[in-house]
């Protein structure tokens, strides 16, 4: 996707949307991710200049201190060199930047921040001489440190010995420890905020609090509620985000940092990041459901602790990392052989669902893990509804024929899957042991019930049924009659079933067996081909087949499954598992909007109006934004008050364009809310 074009919070100058700061005044413009919209957005208007600012510090620091030049600048803060004139030392101020909105609460918020992470007191974490604010500023006074940042050294040399990243990885760990004991959790763990001072590289942490200061409001009792200026806007960098942080989870602990701290260490050895894509969503889709290739196909002759203390925090459910970073540091130092990563994963209760959907341009509801959008908090499956009949989605005139799925990539098994119903759910995660078969024979003809090859399922009350018991969330009788129903071709059985499998509820957890009820019942099940594809896409369960992942994602969206067209329409857009297609992708959008998807409306709509992968039809896209922007999207409205103030499309229109302008800054759109106190004076 390309970057949207965006003007500096201070002189105004146009820069790219991914800029870090301005060319011409040197403003830096600090990035969030929109949870909306997904792309990088900069958060706040700045109403300073760089030289007021060092001004306005001067006075705030006192006759005590004397600043000296700025010597950083970063998302939150700009940090200046300062001489302590009583004690004769040099200090870095670090000031927050004041167009980031310094409301009483977000400084109360700061303060109590701060006072947390200079009560730390470890050989591995920058500690904090003060905190202070005055003249509209807040500001930290550090130690300058002497030395580089992890970021520094990486740019300019690459891929790092195993001892030296072993030692880095371990004195970070260290600190952080420390610091999670305190109950301090960093939240932007990256090379930007790890130090190495001095000839000995010491490794020094910094920044601890600011992101939780900055990205939430926190209450009295401490719940982050409300994200930061209320626009929906996640702190972060996206290389380095946990998946539960990229979900914009209110409940995050102390294991998103080892998962931050682990992708640090996967940089250091490999010299590139585990996920990368060319747009912030591309990035977030794969923290959220991909898995990296295993560090050891990247680096060679790894030591097995190493490699197994970067696997396993790697891990997507924060259950399946270590208990703490104390054992993540031991692990780091063990003489283990290199293990699997079914083998590394601890047995744990199975993972809550995260609900968050990346596709048709939003960050919305499509959970992570093997059962995207059918599970409930707590693991139960949901029982799906009768999948539509398979109809051709409304192309248009853009005249794409979605491929018709291939042959099975493998041989059936010849034995049939064994099943010990438990009463509790088990997460003993696996894949390994047949996971290189998919059993069926997809060439059989379907019987008259269209269904497999046995009678329909038992009549609503006439007695149990698999799908009765799945609903009573039964495990132990739905793991018997589910199997029963299964084996006699009840696709419905067969695709619960492969959840059970998938998820270890009710039986115990066996990816392979997933995948054989899945391919199964997707010979006729629309949600079956959708979950199939997952599995394929990420190898769970099976080797990785992206063909025949792709292939099934098109057949059940080209069946009327509005999550599938979702995700392949993303995948398409973003070059996500397959070759990059905006004209096939805005056929999917198209078919997913024509369906009602609010997200999928304001995709199609903006593809429209720039003409990617469609004739540009800016009256079509009014059309479409208009029927996002009634389901209540903020940005389709922002998108319909520039429309028609700018009358693109459509005459001229003051009156329409104030309605939409003050629809989408009720939704606090950030642009809108901007632009209607200008307006308004």
């Amino acid at each position: 996707m390309s970057q949207p074009t965006r003007t500096c919070p201070t002189c105004h100058t146009p820069l790219p949307g991914m800029a870090a700061f301005c060319y011409v005044c040197g403003t830096a413009t600090p990035p969030g991710i929109h949870r909306e919209t997904g792309q990088m957005v900069a958060v706040g208007v700045s109403g300073i200049g760089p030289a007021d600012l060092r001004r306005k510090l001067q006075r705030a620091l006192g006759p005590g201190y004397e600043l000296a030049e700025r010597i950083g600048a970063g998302g939150f803060a700009e940090v200046f060199q300062a001489r302590d004139l009583r004690l004769k030392r040099e200090l870095a101020v670090k000031v927050l930047r004041p167009d980031l909105g310094l409301s009483p609460d977000l400084l109360q918020r700061f303060r109590r921040e701060a006072e947390t992470v200079a009560a730390l007191r470890n050989a591995h974490i920058v500690p904090v001489y003060d905190v202070g604010e005055a003249e509209g500023l807040a500001f930290i006074i550090m130690p300058l440190i002497q030395g580089e940042s992890l970021r520094a050294i990486l740019d300019r040399e690459g891929a790092m010995p195993h001892g030296e990243v072993r030692r880095i990885l371990r004195e970070a760990a260290q600190g952080l420890a420390a610091a999670h004991d305190a109950g301090v959790v960093h939240r932007d763990i990256k090379p930007e905020n790890i130090m190495l001072e001095g000839p000995d590289k010491r490794v020094l942490l910094m920044d601890f609090g600011i992101a939780k200061a900055m990205g939430a409001a926190t209450g009295d009792d401490g719940d982050p509620s409300v994200a930061l200026t209320t626009t929906g806007i996640i702190i972060g960098t996206p290389q380095y985000m946990s998946p539960e942080q990229a979900c914009g989870d209110k409940t995050i602990d102390a294991r998103t940092d080892q998962y931050s701290l682990a992708v640090v260490g996967y940089r250091m050895l490999s010299g590139s990041l585990p996920f990368e894509g060319e747009s912030t969503r591309a990035v977030l889709y794969q923290q959220l459901v991909a898995d990296p290739p295993p560090i050891v196909t990247r680096v060679p002759n790894l030591p097995g602790g190493l490699a197994n203390a970067i696997q396993r925090a790697l891990s997507k459910e924060p259950a399946e990392r270590f208990e703490s970073m104390r054992e993540f540091a031991a692990m780091l130092d063990s003489e283990s052989t290199i293990a699997t990563p079914a083998a590394l994963k601890p047995a744990k209760p199975a993972a809550r669902n995260r609900g968050l959907i990346v596709g048709a341009g939003v960050l919305g509801v499509i959970a992570l893990g093997s059962v995207f959008w059918m599970t409930r908090s707590g693991g139960a499956p949901i029982v799906p509804i009768t999948p539509p009949p398979v109809v051709a989605p409304d192309s248009g005139a853009m005249g794409v024929v979605p491929t018709p799925l291939p042959t099975a990539p493998v041989a059936a098994p010849t034995t049939k899957p064994t099943l010990k119903p438990t009463l509790k759910p088990t997460t003993t995660k696996g894949g390994g042991a047949g996971s290189g078969t998919i059993p069926g024979d997809r060439n059989k003809p379907l019987a008259s019930t269209g269904a497999g090859t046995a009678a329909p399922p038992p009549r609503a009350g006439s007695g149990p049924s698999c799908t009765r018991a799945v609903e009573a969330t039964d495990w132990a009788a739905a793991a018997t009659l589910c199997q029963r129903e299964a084996d006699a071709g009840n696709v419905t059985a067969q695709r619960l079933l492969g959840t059970m499998y998938d998820k270890g509820t009710g039986v115990p957890e066996d990816p392979a067996q997933a995948v054989a009820y899945y391919t199964k019942a997707s010979v006729s099940d629309l949600q079956s081909m959708f979950l199939l594809a997952h599995l394929m896409e990420i190898g769970r369960g099976t080797e990785v087949n992206s063909a025949y992942s792709t292939a099934m994602l098109r057949k059940a969206a080209a069946g009327g499954l509005l999550p599938a067209m979702q995700a392949l329409a993303f995948r398409l857009e973003n070059g996500a598992g397959m070759k990059k297609d905006e004209a096939e992708a805005a056929v999917w959008y198209k078919s997913a909007a024509d369906k009602g998807d609010a997200s999928a409306q304001e995709k199609f709509a903006e593809m429209l109006s720039k003409g990617r992968g469609v004739t540009k039809d800016e009256t079509r896209a009014i059309e479409y934004y208009t029927k996002s922007a009634d389901q209540g999207t903020a940005t389709a409205a922002w998108q319909l008050a520039q429309i028609y103030f700018k009358g693109r499309g459509t005459k001229k229109d003051e009156a329409a364009g104030m309605v939409w302008l003050k629809k989408a800054a009720a939704k606090n759109q950030p642009d809108a809310v901007k632009e209607l106190k200008k307006r308004e004076g």
